[in-house]
This record gives C-alpha cells, structure tokens and sequence, in this order.
C-alpha cells in the first residue's frame, strides 16, 4: 500500500512536459505504439510495472527516470536518494538503464529554445511533412517521428547533426561527445573479443580482468561527461 502511495504521490508532483520527457526516455521498454494511451504517470508507472521494470523491491529505474529529468526533489523526497548518490552509480558500468543515446537526445531537446525548436520543424520539412511537424509537436515528438522514417538511431545522426550544426552549433558537442563513447564502447568490445579468441581456454579469467574496478575506475572518468548528460 505505502508502495502505490508512493508512487501517486510522485506522480501528482509531474506536470505534463515531464511526463512526456518520461515516456521518451522510457521508449526503449514500451513502444511507442503503447504509449499512445498513456496520459498520466500512473498509466506509466502501471505499464512499467508490466514489464517488470518499476517494483517495489527494485526502484532502480524510477530513480534513474527522475535523476533524467532533474526532478531532484522527488528522488530526495520519496526515493531517498541525492543526486550525488545517481551520479556515482550511474558511473558503474552496466547501471543505466536508460540508453545513452535517449539521454543524448533528451539533453538536445532540453537545450533547444522555442524559436530554435521552429527552425528545427522548418528544415526538416524536406525529411517529415509539413502535415506531421504542427504547431504543438516538441522536440521529443519529432526524433520519434524521424526514428519512425529511420533518419534517426543509434547510429544514423547525419541528419540530426545537419539539422543542428544549422540551428545551434553548440548542440554538436552534445552528439560528438555521445559518438565518441560509441567508439570507446565499441574499441573496447574488439579487444575484449580479441582477448577472448586468442585466450580461449582462460575465458573466465579473461572477464574477470576486464571487469576488475581498476579498468572500471580508468574507463569511468571518460564516461563521467556523457553518462551525467
């Protein structure tokens, strides 16, 4: 009971935009196509638990959620836990689970002024009709859109970098820092493939020094700027 409690609270406290900045971030969990009928955060917080990703004996992601969405105050009153405790252990490696690149994204969205966000719609014109890109469309509606078109992913940034070196070259900082730890995370998968391969019969030791906190603490310090967007 306190568990449900808890979280109508929490939910009375969030206000429309937060609510979709929670939806976003959580797209990764529940499709797009399954958010649709969401309209408040319980109807979120209900489908997270669905999915077996918002529990009572596993907070983890709603703390993460809030800590996304600089709702401090919640994760301080109801979850009891600072932004200084988010940030140490969102710096382990394998804690997050909101993907890195919906963080990359959300920090755009948060960066991006009304008279940029108009700009935004305008050059993309050519990519999502005029009909799709209406006046109450924010930033967030619009990368789901261009996911939609498969002009956006994980990998596919051309058009976004375009969009933003045109708008606000500030904002590329944000994406080149994101893709440099996509290149760091995938250096790091070709060695530990390498390590693997050519020292079969020593696999379990092989992981285990990958994984030792020394090599998590040289590595954690590079993560620091792009997991703490």
């Amino acid at each position: 009971m306190a568990f449900n409690k808890m979280l109508f609270d929490i939910g009375e406290e969030l206000g429309s935009e937060e609510l979709a900045a929670l939806k976003f971030l959580s797209l990764d969990y529940i499709p797009q196509r399954k958010q649709e009928p969401i309209n408040d955060a319980l109807m979120l917080f209900q489908r997270l638990q669905e999915k077996r990703m918002l529990e009572e004996s596993n907070l983890s992601f709603l703390k993460e959620l809030l800590f996304r969405i600089n709702r401090l105050d919640l994760l301080n009153k109801y979850l009891d836990t600072s932004k200084e405790e988010m940030e140490r252990k969102l710096q382990t490696p394998g804690c997050a689970q909101i993907s890195v690149y919906r963080v990359m994204l959300y920090q755009i969205s948060e960066d991006v002024s009304r008279s940029e966000l108009r700009s935004f719609k305008f050059l993309l014109k050519k990519e999502i009709s005029k009909c799709k890109l209406d006046d109450d469309m924010n930033l967030l509606d619009i990368f789901i859109e261009m996911e939609k078109r498969v002009i956006l992913g994980e990998e596919k940034l051309d058009v976004l970098k375009r969009v933003c070196d045109q708008i606000n070259k500030s904002l590329l900082k944000i994406i080149n820092e994101y893709e440099e730890y996509l290149s760091k995370e995938r250096r790091m998968s070709l060695e530990r493939s390498s390590d693997e391969s050519s020292n079969g019969e020593e696999l379990f030791g092989v992981m285990a020094i990958s994984d030792s906190p020394r090599e998590q603490d040289s590595e954690s310090q590079k993560e620091e700027e792009i997991l703490n967007i």
